[in-house]
């Protein structure tokens, strides 16, 4: 069987319009959009959807819209890769990953992976 993703991002000021909709209408925008790109009607995409979710990250009350990044003199931010409070206390997230794909979901993956595999040792 075959399982199929997709996702989609609205950021910066192209997003600022849309901050205000509710998730069904994030839905019905996004729809509208892939009707667009894939010249099909609505309806059709609709009909083949079996799951979605919208998160409205700028509505967040922790992320409030903002995202990680690496910094030059990252000092800190590489301490915070030692488990603390006798290893009681790991952080993970996208703002955690030392390889190439941080501030991607790929990188809270590998990095929630990696505080998971800490905590069992």
């Amino acid at each position: 069987q075959q399982n199929h993703l997709l996702s989609g991002w609205l950021v910066g000021d192209e997003a600022k319009p849309w901050v205000g909709l509710n998730r069904f209408q994030l839905k019905e925008k996004a729809l509208t959009s892939l009707a667009h790109i894939f010249d099909k009607p609505v309806q059709e995409l609709e009909a083949n959807v079996s799951a979605w979710y919208i998160n409205n990250w700028s509505k967040g009350p922790f992320a409030r819209g903002g995202y990680s990044y690496a910094t030059v003199a990252g000092e800190a931010w590489k301490r915070t890769h030692e488990p603390y409070f006798e290893h009681k206390l790991f952080f993970a997230g996208e703002g955690w990953h030392l390889g190439t794909e941080v501030g991607t979901v790929e990188a809270a993956l590998q990095s929630g992976k990696k505080a998971a595999e800490a905590m069992l040792r």
